[in-house]
């Protein structure tokens, strides 16, 4: 890989010559074999969108000001992929319709990734140019299958029977205020399930059940064991859940989201890594590199072969993957490590803590999600140099 030397493109422009196939994961594909062609190990490049690839300021003064550093560093590292054929795959606890809202708001229209895997990896979406010149999305239908007729996720009864575990919870643990997201309460599932349309917050995710609970770290794990127990019990053993944090409260209390999924990010990950192992079955499996900044991100970062955990407030929740053993190596932003599964050697790119206050200093945002990718590019460039260097002596 080699720093481009061109300005930027206009990633509005390619992104409208580019995506004008059927819906598919076409563009994927072809940026991948152009890396093999080039003869290069082919690499994937995917991303948590919220506080990793896009950091956006939205309340305060001087907005625009101070979202235009985290915007110029994911515009430089966008060029970087674009110039290296590095396909962009975001994996996102986020539904559709709000990465669509973001895409205008951040990037003024244009948009940045070759596929999407909305609400927790569920969900994936193949961008398209509408007839009006404006980004659309279309629902990729083999993810669709699968999640529907391989594993079997029928929605309203995986929804009757959260609401049975969720007494069994509150009876057990009523301190945590378990509650269901919006998209979620009742009310809402009931008037769309009517054909009556819905509340405000939308229509609920087909393959995502989700809700916010309050808890200490013991309680939180407290609760997720009997949600565990009570879903294998109905039945519901191939369904998963992903718990990560949302605010921090008083007296070490959290609230923290939970998802109760049929697939992960880490299973969409896997997915478009055994996409091209099936494609190239002689060939060695791709590079996976994976961004991200929270506690549904320990998944994904693990089996990707390059990780990069940015900077941000929500750093510390993935103190577990960053004290694996055995450590290989650490230096100041690498820790290369050895898979206890796979004993595959592993690197994982570490911003430290920033030292300053939240964006109480002009140069904060070198610490945080946007800056913290470039910053792992470059290191990771330059690291790539370096070896291939001693391999030429």
């Amino acid at each position: 890989m080699i720093e481009p030397q061109a300005s930027l493109p206009d990633t509005a422009a390619t992104f409208n010559s580019e995506k004008t196939s059927s819906p598919s994961l076409a563009v994927f594909d072809a940026k991948l074999e152009r890396q093999k062609a080039a003869g290069n190990r082919p690499i994937i490049g995917t991303t948590d969108i919220d506080g990793s690839w896009e950091k956006i300021i939205k309340k305060g003064e001087k907005i625009e000001e101070r979202n235009a550093p985290f915007k110029e560093a994911t515009l430089k590292t966008k060029a970087f992929l674009d110039a290296n054929n590095i396909p962009l795959v975001a994996l996102t606890g986020r539904p559709i319709d709000l990465v669509e809202s973001d895409a205008y708001l951040f990037m003024g229209g244009s948009f940045h990734f070759d596929a999407v895997f909305c609400a927790v990896g569920t969900e994936l979406y193949i961008p398209i140019v509408k007839p009006d010149g404006k980004i659309g999305f279309a629902l990729d239908q083999d993810w669709k299958k699968h999640v529907e007729q391989d594993i079997g996720f029928i929605r309203s009864d995986v929804y009757s029977r959260c609401l049975e575990t969720n007494k069994a919870v509150l009876d057990a643990l009523p301190q945590s205020q378990l509650v269901f997201q919006e998209r979620d309460r009742e009310e809402n599932v009931a008037a769309w399930a009517a054909d009556k349309g819905t509340t405000p917050p939308g229509k609920p995710e087909p393959y995502k059940v989700s809700y916010r609970f309050r808890a200490t770290l013991q309680d939180k794990d407290r609760l997720e064991a009997i949600y565990r127990k009570n879903l294998d019990e109905k039945g519901l053993n191939k369904l998963k859940i992903v718990i990560s944090n949302g605010t921090n409260l008083e007296n070490g209390v959290v609230e923290y989201n939970m998802d109760i999924v049929p697939v992960t990010k880490q299973d969409s990950l896997q997915y478009l890594k055994d996409r091209y192992v099936r494609q190239h079955p002689q060939e060695p499996p791709p590079v996976s590199v994976y961004a991200g900044d929270s506690g549904n991100d320990e998944d994904p970062l693990s089996i990707s072969d390059v990780g990069i955990i940015v900077g941000g407030e929500k750093q510390k929740d993935l103190r577990k993957l960053t004290d694996k053993t055995p450590r290989l190596r650490r230096t100041k932003h690498f820790l290369t490590y050895q898979d206890p599964e796979s004993q595959a050697t592993k690197l994982l790119f570490i911003e430290p803590p920033n030292p300053k206050e939240k964006d109480s200093e002009p140069d904060s945002f070198r610490h945080e999600g946007p800056e913290s990718i470039r910053k792992a590019q470059r290191a990771l460039s330059l690291l790539q140099r370096l070896q291939k260097k001693s391999l030429e002596k």
